[in-house]
């Protein structure tokens, strides 16, 4: 398997930034291409327990699971069971600092982002802020939101195939 996501480490033993990204093609355990089946396989071989939901009004599963820093996880699947999309979402963070050390850790790991902008769905209550990496395989966007009335923070990490 080729190197995928770990959130547990930073480094990948003296490769480049660069080198690291574009080996990237999904997260670990999950890489893109697998099915259902060979999801639920990849994660129970994990040790990761998860939930499995089907969505009856469009026929697609959602397999859901806590990361082991509490995050919360759903991996989508169409209603053919291809892998669309890997997502996990921070508990309520008290600050901004905390916040953007997702995005820090991530630029460490493998650079800048390529792209950096607002969320255009920003409003008077909530503002959002999208980094995003891309390689042959992978977009990954990290959005950074903020509600204002609350004065909290979450943030998302989300993958999906590049097309």
């Amino acid at each position: 398997m080729s190197e995928i996501l770990e959130f547990e480490s930073v480094g990948a033993g003296g490769m480049d930034e660069k080198a690291r990204w574009a080996g990237v093609k999904g997260w670990d355990p999950l890489e893109w291409g697998m099915g259902l089946d060979g999801a639920r396989k990849a994660l129970a071989g994990a040790g990761v327990r998860f939930d499995e939901r089907f969505m009856a009004k469009d026929g697609t599963t959602h397999v859901v699971f806590a990361r082991a820093d509490g995050w919360r996880a759903v991996v989508y699947f169409d209603a053919e069971g291809k892998m669309t999309q890997i997502l996990f979402e921070s508990p309520s963070l008290a600050n901004e600092k905390d916040a953007i050390a997702s995005v820090e850790r991530l630029s460490a790991r493998f650079g800048p982002p390529c792209e950096t902008r607002p969320a255009a769905y920003s409003d008077a209550t909530r503002t959002d802020t999208h980094h995003v990496w891309r390689n042959a395989t992978t977009v990954l966007t990290v959005t950074v939101a903020h509600y204002l009335e609350a004065d909290e923070w979450i943030v998302w990490e989300g993958y999906v195939p590049a097309e």
